[in-house]
């Protein structure tokens, strides 16, 4: 069984079967590692890790595993992702090498410790610079394993990988985090010009053949791309036949692939021009190799390219390897070899028996008798084909045995050509149709029909039918193909006549030209659902994941809602599971919650991928709806949740403001939240909602301190900040309701009493505290440097206060006279004087005698 898998994979571009018979192998003789681990060096060959880490895990638990096995298997796991259960493995395998470098580092880049990934990270990419170039790059690797872990999404990594390639473009973890990566975004040119950029750069030519090789085996089995790795396996091909010395493995598996992908796109010639280039050149090919591609040019030729002289050229190569080989033998009959391009081997003859003691020659013994073997020249001698028709399997050859084996084509021949074919379309289709009832069932005539009116559909739908009917499936393929590109009609004709093709080539067993139909098909009836559910199918069982989800992708946008979240959920998990590729996941399940919002698979998978990514934006933004569906009374404690992650994880301010605010919605009183809302709004200086925070905050203060602390804020904003006086003056009121002695509240309310003329609440003020003469001195500056509206009406407050209040006459006499200074036309100044002067006789007093008059009277107001 591991010699057929070892031979499968030298013959078959894929690996799969190669892998699943090692696998076979190993289970039948689980003893016997050497299957085992080949298959993990395959999948190592073609980048898939985590089935390195797979299988390695399990040869680890035979005695007989390799001393260094440990040490790949825990680079493996490390690599894909697989960090927990990395490090047991590379300590296993650091007790038994101790002195690896490569176990070392990855144990290290293991080994960090999570809530300072950053520091660690930043650490070994500042300081590779300072050390030499091997040391440099140890680091920077270790570097670029830990952010790939912590954070694959950061574009740091993408950087940090290609200035590590920079100094060493082979290193195997980083090449394969960029290949991955790469291949994560589907930027296929950028990772083919990668690759090419590393078989450049190979040391020899033999490495670079090899590489080459590699490569397009990669390309075929972990990226699914049979064209970039065809393009691979000629730039080997074309190597190797350039060095002339340097052989490349897998030439028949390559040459396979190269059939495949040229022939469906009928670019035979160029796959002859590799064969040519193999064939005529010193390529280091063995011989089997040769007689396998001669054999397989010269029959594309023959049957492809309708080049005779070519083919001949090609078979005649694989005559001069192996003459007797049965295609050779077929060509030789059919079409014939001349002598000077194909000389047989003669047969020996046997040798003359030895002469005995005294000379005498003893009688030769008599041979059993054979039957008769088939004359040489009947190889040789069959007749050039200079006269040859198109298709020369039609050509008699000219030895009698050919002519013999051609003879019984000859009637049905003959009788189609007496026949010959009606003038007029309608007898020539009632002529066809009276001829099905021969051996070839009519179709010869139908293509007869369709050759002399090429552009009658009605014919061409004979022809495929009795081809249908004769399961001539090969032939059938041509009929379509010609109808197709010659009468159908662009969209759903087209489409049908395409269908029809996939039919024939499922027929013959040709998935690849079935797959090509249907995509044709597809391309020219987008709405035919049934052909995606076909084309799934065969991707599928053909393991051909890109196109897969790319086919899904395409029938999503032509079905309805439901259908539509189950594609985008099939394509999630194929990402997830045949990828390994969260980020393309994460878009899918993003899709299906655009179009499904309360998707719970959808809402599952992202908030664990959000979290384990440490993605808290995005988590944050997930858990919302998660809020809005919840019930009235959980809302509240998920509100709350949330807005502590944002605010010790994102600690973005205009994140942490909405949440918190949605905290103050759902529980307005919320301590938390109005502490943190007082914070952010502080710092973006929104004093207004500043302000309403204060205010809550003194509402639900549960002692008088806290109320005190939050009124004094309060009013400090709407004194300063907001410069609302009429909020200022009921936040200081507020306080001062709770401390009476608090001095600034104090100051504060008298500044605000004066700047806004509320002399009522003043005198309230300074009355409560029995300070009326401390309010009388207020308010005598202000009239001194007040304004002229107030100053009339705070002098006459002043005079009356001194005469009815404090009872100082001298003083009230004083403010009196200031009223009259200030307004001498004042009647209400002339009638408080009056009352003072009762002895007046006269108009004509002076101004003495008023002031005496007036101190007077306040002398006995004073009196009583």
């Amino acid at each position: 069984m591991f010699e057929l898998a070892a031979l499968v994979e030298d013959l078959i571009p894929e690996r799969d079967r190669a892998l699943g018979l090692y696998q076979r192998a190993w289970k039948l003789h689980p003893d016997n590692l050497k299957a085992l681990s080949r298959a993990r060096e395959v999948y190592g060959e073609i980048g898939r890790f985590e089935m390195v880490a797979k299988l390695g895990e399990m040869e680890l638990r035979s005695p007989a595993a390799p001393t260094n096995l440990a040490g790949i298997v825990g680079e493996a796991m490390l690599d894909s992702g697989q960090r927990e259960k990395a490090i047991p493995i590379l300590q296993r395998a650091l007790e038994i090498s101790p002195d690896s470098i490569r176990v070392k580092d990855a144990l290290a880049a293991a080994s960090y410790d999570s809530e300072f990934w950053t520091d660690e990270f930043e650490r070994l990419t500042d300081e590779a610079e300072r050390f030499d170039e091997p040391t440099a790059v140890r680091m920077l690797v270790r570097a670029a394993r830990i952010l790939r872990i912590e954070a694959p999404e950061d574009e740091r990594l993408e950087q940090l990988l290609v200035r590590i390639l920079t100094k060493d473009i082979d290193e195997p973890s980083t090449n394969f985090l960029y290949e991955t990566l790469l291949a994560g975004t589907n930027r296929w040119d950028e990772l083919e010009a990668h690759h090419r950029r590393r078989a450049e750069r190979a040391p020899d030519h033999g490495t670079k053949i090899e590489a080459l090789r590699m490569f397009a085996l990669e390309w075929v089995q972990r990226f699914k791309d049979r064209d970039r790795g065809a393009r691979f396996f000629v730039a080997a091909l074309r190597a190797a036949a350039t060095n002339g010395v340097v052989a490349v493995r897998s030439v028949v598996a390559g040459f396979s692939l190269l059939r495949q992908v040229h022939g469906e796109r009928g670019e035979w010639n160029q796959l002859l021009d590799i064969a040519d280039t193999l064939l005529d050149r010193p390529s280091g090919l063995t011989g089997e190799d040769k007689l396998y591609v001669a054999i397989q040019a010269g029959q594309i030729a023959f049957d492809q390219g309708d080049d005779i002289e070519r083919a001949r050229r090609f078979f005649a190569t694989a005559a001069r390897i192996e003459p007797r080989n049965p295609a050779v033998q077929d060509f030789i009959a059919a079409i014939g070899l001349p002598p000077e391009i194909y000389t047989p081997v003669a047969e020996p003859e046997p040798a003359a028996p030895p002469a005995d003691v005294d000379g005498h020659v003893p009688a030769p013994v008599a041979a059993p008798e054979a039957p008769a073997p088939a004359p040489a020249p009947v190889i040789i001698a069959v007749a050039p084909l200079a006269a040859a028709p198109a298709r020369a399997r039609a050509v008699t050859p000219a030895p009698p045995v050919a002519a013999a084996s051609a003879a019984p084509a000859m009637p049905a021949a003959q009788a189609a050509a007496a026949a010959g074919a009606p003038l007029d379309f309608d007898g020539a289709m009632r002529a066809a149709k009276s001829a099905e009832g021969g051996a070839d069932r009519g179709v010869l005539a139908w293509k007869d029909v369709v050759a002399k009116h090429p552009a009658a559909r009605e014919p061409r739908r004979e022809l495929v039918r009795v081809l249908r009917q004769a399961q001539s499936w090969a032939q059938l393929a041509d009929a379509l193909k010609d109808e197709e590109a010659k009468l159908a009609q662009p969209g759903a004709d087209k489409a049908g006549v395409l269908l029809e093709l996939a039919e024939a080539y499922a027929k013959l067993n040709n998935d690849n030209q079935v797959m090509t139909a249907l995509s044709s098909a597809l391309h020219q009836d987008p709405a035919r659902l049934d052909i995606y559910d076909r084309l799934c199918a065969l991707y599928e069982a053909k393991k051909r994941w890109p196109d897969l989800v790319k086919v899904l992708l395409e029938k999503a946008d032509h079905v309805e809602l439901a259908d539509k979240l189950a594609i985008y959920l099939q394509v999630a998990n194929l990402y997830l599971e045949r990828f390994s590729n969260q980020a393309e996941a994460i878009k899918a399940f993003e899709r299906v919650l655009e179009l499904d919002p309360d998707n719970k698979a959808a809402i599952d998978h992202l908030l664990a991928v959000y979290e384990k990514r440490r993605d808290w934006e995005k988590l944050i933004k997930l858990k919302e709806a998660e809020v809005d569906r919840a019930p009235d009374g959980e809302r509240a404690l998920k509100v709350i949740e949330v807005a502590r992650m944002a605010a010790t994880k994102v600690k973005k301010p205009e994140v942490c403001t909405y949440w918190w605010e949605k905290v103050i919605q759902v529980e307005p009183g919320h301590e938390e939240a109005l502490a943190e809302l007082y914070k952010l709004y502080e710092r973006s200086k929104e004093w207004d909602k500043l302000a309403e925070v204060c205010s809550r905050q003194a509402e639900v203060a549960t002692d008088d301190k806290l109320r005190a602390d939050a009124l004094q804020r309060l009013g400090l904003l709407y004194t300063e900040k907001v410069e609302n006086s009429a909020k200022a003056i009921a936040a200081w009121q507020r306080l001062l309701a709770i401390d009476e002695n608090n001095r600034r509240a104090q100051d504060a309310l008298k500044k605000l009493y004066i700047t806004e003329a509320r002399w009522t609440d003043l005198e309230e003020f300074y009355r409560s505290r029995s300070k009326v003469d401390e309010f009388i001195r207020v308010l005598e500056r202000e009239v001194e440097a007040g304004s002229e509206q107030h100053r009339l009406a705070l002098a006459m407050k002043i005079a009356v206060l001194y005469r009815d209040e404090l009872q100082k006459p001298d003083r009230a006499m004083r403010a009196f006279e200031k009223v009259l200074a200030l307004d001498s036309r004042s009647s209400s100044a002339r009638r408080p004087r009056a009352t003072m002067r009762p002895g007046r006789t006269g108009s004509g007093s002076s101004r003495s005698t008023t002031r005496t008059s007036c101190a007077t009277r306040a002398r006995r107001s004073a009196g009583g």
